[in-house]
């Protein structure tokens, strides 16, 4: 038998193990319960046996492969180009199963991203694409049409619609059938026949440039919808003062900013061709540049400053007047600071007073321009006139037909006019001008009409690009594809419903390969893939997100990671409290689960709250409460570490601007968070090491590190320091005034710090300082109280409330309070 097969062909060798190996789990297959584990407790003795007797250099081995075995196990070869190339679209057209999470974007001017609930996965049929795609394609170059893929869901009405290109999902998707197990069932129909000189490709550049070459459309292509003879409205789908839109922290007074943002629209894309889309992206981008000017604002002091009721100014455009980019392009802005062109809404009051009504100030200003922002009653409106038609744009909340709504369900709207009487009236009746002179202060309409100010704008350097594939932003309302079809009659769809497909991920072994095969293109190495040494959820996706490869830095595969790390701690929770509650009678005595391990739960900082109170029962209470905070977007150190995550390790950091900053924090919140951690074990070594820094050694301390509202990590820490004397004696005093300084420092003295304390230690006044307050003084406490010497307050004291319950008054001069 042995010389027999030693002459086996390797074939013939391969073809009887694999018998052997079918018979054996046929075997395994039936054996009663009793017998397996007899026959698991003799192969594991076995092991043990032969183990405990081998020479240690065999030991080491052994374990040196197992080792290999288990890092080859998560090892992952680099992404093809051909899978690297898909936009979100098309991963998502061919991927068999979604991965779902509901992504949101924290309120801010530089916020990042957060999630909630918890990640589900939805499969779905690739074949269902691939089977009808090419029955869409065009014939013939008279016949071209558009290929629309859209995901329906139950008792969901948006539709999201994208743009995709047919040769890159084909490609992808021949490549992953040739290269990745879990596609190997994917057929392709070959039968379609299509001739090189009939296919045509179809794609989608920006609105923007269709136009320049586009043919007038015609009436029933245009958006606007009739209000009178001679004017006409395109809505919006919301107001400026839709908080779940615009979650910056200040809805509802960006008006001149989208003011703004309209007029520089116009001078891409004629108003004729807006639609609801057009104003939707006007309005967002227009919050943007309310943002970005509150926070030049703030970081210039010498600017303008921008009023106690927080709307903007024209002259508080002064700030980005130089460079401001936006719709992709770069604008330079002109204005008058004070301008001569003015008009009173009411006619009678006007005539009686001034003499010039609105119109001839409207007049006045199309005489020389072709844009302004009128501002009266605090509210900002755009005018503008192009091909000789006029446009009235409003951001607030307008009825159907442009009037002033006073209910959350209006909508922004613009009004083309095809007359200048016209436009006058609709003037005057959306910006609420009274008929009745009587209800009215004159100097009160004179105050407000001075404000209407003329504006200008000059395009400068414009950047468009071009693109095949158009991924709409989150927050456009996408146009429905009945809508679409009344403009092209050759549009087709492929409606995939998503219905009874939740993925189940305790039993699909291969859940994260097949919904991330964009990260795993060859269907390897998922954290259930079968290892010589078992690893835990969080073992493996620090494992993947940790390491050099930052594919899986992306924020929804944080997100995706973080839920099914929960996911498998909980389950693990709940098999070990499941051991522990059935007694002698197998009833339920005590049914509970403990989720403390679940970092951010109630029992999670219950634990950490009690552990507080047992140092504080110990050492007595905390001698200094201390925050720092991440200055993420101008540490130069953090700039360096996020290009060096971008492929980009040669530019210099300080050549980065705030924006493009803000970019890479997005794209990259792993390496924040990872340089943050590094600052602040470099810090605490230095605190430790240093007896000087509190004026005696640390005993103890105790953090907890939080997020701030748009996402970014700061620290909170109480320490012990030790013989540290009471504040109550003078070298207590002593001490306070030289570790809590409230000092404004002279440039001449240490020009680094002043530059410091100028930009990161000054509060500024924003909306959040009278938040949830009736009061219009500022929550925070600023101005703080002058004071001549630190002393210590007492509790039952006034200076203790006015403090905000702070135990002492530090010194301060009157220019630093």
């Amino acid at each position: 038998m042995r010389i027999y097969r030693a002459k086996q062909s390797e074939n013939a060798r391969e073809a009887r193990l694999q018998q052997v190996r079918q018979h054996t789990a046929e075997i395994r297959a039936t054996e009663p319960e009793h017998v397996r584990k007899v026959r698991l407790q003799q192969v594991r003795q076995h092991t043990a046996e032969i183990r405990a007797t081998e020479p240690e250099h065999v030991r080491e081995v052994r374990l040196q492969q197992m080792r290999q075995r288990n890092a080859d196990s998560r090892r992952l070869r680099p992404i093809p180009e051909v899978i690297a190339a898909l936009s979100e679209a098309e991963q998502g057209l061919i991927s068999r199963i979604i991965p779902f999470v509901k992504i949101i974007k924290l309120s801010g001017i530089f916020s990042q991203y957060s999630f909630r609930g918890q990640a589900v996965l939805f499969a779905q049929d690739v074949f269902e694409v691939t089977e009808n795609l090419p029955k869409m394609l065009p014939r013939a170059t008279n016949s071209a049409g558009i290929v629309i893929i859209t995901e329906r869901l139950e008792n969901i009405n948006v539709i999201r619609q994208f743009s995709i290109s047919r040769q890159k999902v084909y490609d992808a998707l021949y490549w992953l059938i040739a290269n990745n197990p879990l596609y190997k069932d994917v057929t392709i129909d070959q039968n379609v026949v299509i001739n090189e000189d009939d296919l045509i490709r179809v794609e989608e550049s920006p609105v923007e440039l269709a136009v320049e070459n586009a043919e007038e459309p015609t009436g029933d292509a245009s958006a606007y919808m009739e209000i009178t003879d001679s004017s006409r409205i395109v809505r919006a789908s919301w107001h400026q003062g839709n908080d779940v839109i615009f979650t910056s922290g200040f809805a509802g007074v960006q008006c001149c900013a989208m003011a703004l943002a309209n007029i520089l629209r116009a001078c891409i894309l004629p108003p004729r061709y807006w639609s609801t889309n057009t104003l939707n992206l006007n309005m967002i981008l227009g919050d943007q540049i309310y943002s970005n000017i509150r926070f030049q604002t703030v970081r210039n002091l010498t600017a303008y400053p921008i009023e106690n009721d927080q709307y903007l100014l024209v002259r508080n455009f002064e700030v980005v007047k130089d460079d401001l980019t936006t719709f992709e392009n770069r604008f330079q802005i002109t204005f008058d600071d004070e301008p001569s062109i003015y008009g009173i809404l009411n006619n009678k009051l006007n005539e009686a007073n001034l003499g010039k009504t609105l119109r001839q100030g409207l007049e006045d200003l199309f005489m020389v321009h072709n844009a302004g922002i009128l501002i009266t009653d605090g509210q900002s409106f755009g005018v503008m006139r192009h091909d000789d038609k006029y446009y009235f744009s409003n951001s607030h909340s307008c009825g159907p037909k442009g009037s002033r709504a006073n209910d959350n369900n209006g909508k922004a709207c613009v009004i083309e006019c095809d007359n200048f009487d016209e436009f006058v009236r609709i003037c005057k009746r959306t910006t609420g001008a009274s008929k009745e002179p009587e209800k009215h202060q004159i100097t009160e309409k004179v105050s407000a009409a001075s404000q209407a100010i003329n504006f200008q704008q000059e395009p400068n350097d414009q950047l468009i690009s071009l693109q095949t594939s158009v991924m709409a932003p989150i927050d456009v309302m996408q146009p429905n594809v009945e809508d679409e079809i009344q403009v092209s009659r050759n549009l087709n769809e492929i409606a995939r419903k998503t219905k009874d497909n939740i993925v189940n991920v305790g039993h699909e072994l291969k859940a994260e390969e097949f919904a991330w095969y964009y990260l795993f293109p060859y269907g390897k190495n998922g954290f259930k893939e079968d290892r010589p040494v078992k690893i835990t959820a969080l073992d493996y996706f620090q494992f993947r997100i940790l390491r050099n490869d930052t594919r899986f830095q992306r924020n929804d595969y944080l997100f995706y990671a973080l839920s099914f790390f929960e996911y498998y701690r909980v389950q693990s929770t709940i098999s070990a409290c499941g051991k522990k509650i059935v007694n002698q009678e197998g009833a339920v005595e005590d049914v509970h689960l403990y989720v403390k391990n679940l970092r951010g739960s109630a029992a999670y900082w219950r634990s950490a709250l009690n552990e507080l109170l047992a140092q504080i029962r110990c050492l007595g209470a905390p001698t200094y409460f201390v925050t720092f905070s991440s200055n993420d977007l101008n540490w130069l150190d953090q700039r360096k570490a996020l290009l060096i995550a971008d492929g980009r390790p040669d530019v210099d950091p300080s050549t980065l601007d705030i924006y493009e900053t803000q970019q890479l924090i997005e794209k990259y919140p792993v390496t924040l968070s990872r340089h943050f951690m590094v600052r602040v074990n470099g810090l605490m070594k230095f605190i430790k090491n240093n007896d000087e820094v509190f004026g005696g050694k640390v005993k103890d301390h105790w953090w907890r590190i939080e997020f701030q509202n748009r996402g970014s990590p700061h620290l909170h820490m109480v320490v012990w320091i030790e013989n540290h004397p009471e504040f109550g004696t003078e070298e207590g005093k002593l001490l306070l005034d030289r570790n809590c300084c409230c000092r404004m420092p002279t440039e001449e003295e240490d020009p680094e710090l002043y530059e410091l304390v100028k930009k990161c230690q000054i509060h500024r006044h924003t909306q959040t300082c009278t938040k949830n307050n009736t009061s219009v003084s500022c929550r925070f406490n600023f101005p703080r109280q002058e004071c001549d010497e630190t002393r210590i307050v007492s509790h039952s004291s006034d200076d203790f409330l006015r403090n905000g319950g702070r135990i002492c008054l530090l010194k301060r001069r009157k220019e630093d309070t």
